[in-house]
Formats: C-alpha cells, structure tokens, sequence
C-alpha cells in the first residue's frame, strides 16, 4: 500500500462499496429473502458514507493547498479533480447506454453529457450516476464556498461551514418538488437536497487543517461516539420512509461523520491495512460504475435453479462477475485516466512536485 494513503480510509471506503452493492444485489437475487433484504436495505447509504469521505479527502486538498500558498489555482484543482473522475463516469455512461439501447431502443439523454440527469423529475436509465452528478457539481462549487469563506474570520468561517449542513433538509422540507413520493431524480439525488455528507467532510477538514487542537478534541469524542453512532445507524432500519426522508439522511451523515473522525490519521485498526482491503478500496470507483450492468448481466444468466448449492453458486458467479467487471474497468479506463491527468498537470505541480 502506498505510503500516502491512510488504510483506515480505505477501510471505509471498501465498506461503503460494500454496502453499495449488497442493497443491489439482495433486491435482484431471483429468490426472495424479506430478512435479507430488510438486513441490506441500509447498504443504500453507502452513498453518503463516500460523500463524508469524498468532501474530508478534497476539501484536505484545497485547504492544504490554501494554506501552503494563500490560494488556490482553480484551474489545476479543477482539471485534476475532472480528469480523474469524469473520463471513468463517461466511459461508464456508455455502457449503461448502449445497454439501455440494445435492450429498449432508448434516445439518449444529452443532460448526461453534463451532470444534470439528477435534476430531471425521473431518470431514464443508469440511475447509479446521480451520485456523480452531486460529485460533480461539488469540485464546480467548492472553490467558490472556499474563497467566499477565506475573506471570514476563520472563527465565523468554521462556524459557517458546520452551519450549511442544516441547509440541505431543511430544502427537502420546503422544495415543493422534492418529496418521499416522487420518482428517482429530483426528488431523491438533486444535489442541493443530499449534498451535506459532502459539506460535513469540507466541515471537517477546514478544521483539522486551521483548528488542530479543535479537530483532536473531536477525534478523540468521535471514538466515544463510535458505537453509539453505529447503533443509531442500524436504528434507521425501523425509521419510517418519511422520516428517513427528512432526517435520516442528516443522521447518516452525521454518523459517517463520526466514523471518519474516528479513524482518519489514527493508527490502523486491525484487518484495514490488508491488501484485499486495499484492492477493493482503490477499484471502488471502477466497481461502483459497472456493477449494476454486472448484476443485470448475472441476473440474466446466473439463475439459481432452488436448492442450496446452486444459490451458493450463482452468488459465486455473480460475486465473481462484479469484480471482473470493476477491476477490468479499473485498469482499462480509471487508471488510464489517471496517468493521463499525471502528464496533463505535470507542469502545474507545485514547487517541491507533489501532486493530488
């Protein structure tokens, strides 16, 4: 494992792919299995757990790179966010599509060409993509929010960051078109209603960056709170939907919050630094944006015929198929792109040549 990398992030990050994936899978498996599914309904929350970790590991790079400079190239930090995350989403958009058109003769939705599918009232098809979409929109947003808050007092701009996660329930309680009820797209992925696991993570790394002793005071609650927060979690499960809805959300950010500030630059805990650990970690990206044309190639082909073995099996193949898929596209596509970014910024790299 690379030096740079902190294993117990990765450790989060290959669970919230695992959660991913097992709320997918479960709801497509040919048998039905209510405990099951009941038991993995929560993995949906992956999602927010990436989010938590996403705004804590970008919005480290812009602060460190503010703090070092006192600003903050956009160019750069842009180019290096989007080539790192967009040639992998449209690759991905074009499987999804060319299956969507095999399979129904669809037209295709240009809004997916600029991460809008998310705001249309029902998505078309790849539904998976939303989450890119709120991903996208942060690196566009962020550098303005951080330079906004640079000219605070950094007292008032703490206070303002740990502020604006309140603003995305509250829009889903006043936005007329958001709402339990409503097909997947604006109503369930707009950015604006589930982007503050993507604001707690910029919270937090605004103030491991500018409030040190602040941010150890924290770590060291947020490891009291470590347990409790995963019984809350698993306390969801008997929530209602409207209440998940309206506030579930806020709290399974808030959860992954914790866990973050638990773990992050803390010492490994055990099993985190292993390399299947650190294998699906890195390829989570490539696996996130295969799997569900995985599962629907399995579903088709791998059916279990009723008895044990063969449901074992079919679990086998479809497991198999999953990770076949993501680490292909993994070395196909997401590192391609990587290397690619590497030589496109090299010359923007700051004097001592470290990167991001």
């Amino acid at each position: 494992m690379p030096r740079s990398r902190d294993p117990n992030l990765d450790l989060l990050r290959a669970i919230a792919i695992l959660m991913v994936l097992a709320f997918h899978i479960v709801p497509m498996w040919p048998t039905k299995y209510p405990a099951l599914k009941a038991a993995t309904h929560l993995g949906k929350y992956g999602v927010i757990l990436f989010f938590v970790l996403s705004g804590w590991l970008i919005g480290g790079i812009y602060w460190r790179e503010y703090a070092k400079e006192g600003r903050v190239r956009l160019g750069n930090f842009w180019m290096r966010r989007w080539m790192r995350t967009a040639p992998p989403y449209f690759a991905g958009v074009l499987l999804g599509y060319g299956a969507v058109r095999l399979a129904r003769y669809e037209p295709f939705d240009f809004r997916y060409l600029f991460f809008l599918q998310n705001y249309e009232t029902d998505m078309p098809f790849y539904r998976i993509s939303w989450s890119l979409c709120v991903e996208e929109h942060f690196y566009l947003v962020l550098p303005f929010v951080g330079f906004a808050l640079t000219k605070l007092n950094r007292t008032w701009a703490a206070i303002a960051l740990w502020t604006l996660p309140l603003l995305p329930p509250l829009l889903r309680v006043i936005d007329p078109n958001a709402g339990l009820e409503t097909p997947f797209g604006y109503g369930h992925a707009a950015t604006h209603l589930i982007a503050e696991g993507l604001i707690l993570g910029v919270a937090a790394s605004f103030t491991a960056r500018f409030f040190p002793q602040t941010w150890a005071s924290i770590q060291k609650a947020a490891s009291y709170l470590f347990v409790p927060a995963l019984l809350v979690f698993a306390s969801l499960t008997w929530w209602d939907e409207h209440s998940i809805y309206y506030a579930g959300q806020s709290v399974v950010a808030f959860c992954c919050l914790v866990w973050l500030a638990a773990l992050a630059g803390r010492r490994a805990v055990p099993y985190s630094a292993n390399s299947v650990v650190y294998a699906i970690a890195i390829t989570s990206y490539s696996v996130y944006l295969t799997h569900s044309l995985a599962i629907h190639f399995a579903r088709r082909y791998f059916v279990p015929k009723g008895s044990l073995g063969s449901e074992l099996l079919c679990l086998v193949l479809w497991l198999t198929l999953i990770a076949a898929s993501g680490i292909l596209f993994y070395f196909c596509i997401e590192r391609t792109a990587i290397a690619l970014r590497e030589r496109v910024t090299r010359q923007t790299k700051d004097p001592q040549g470290t990167s991001s």
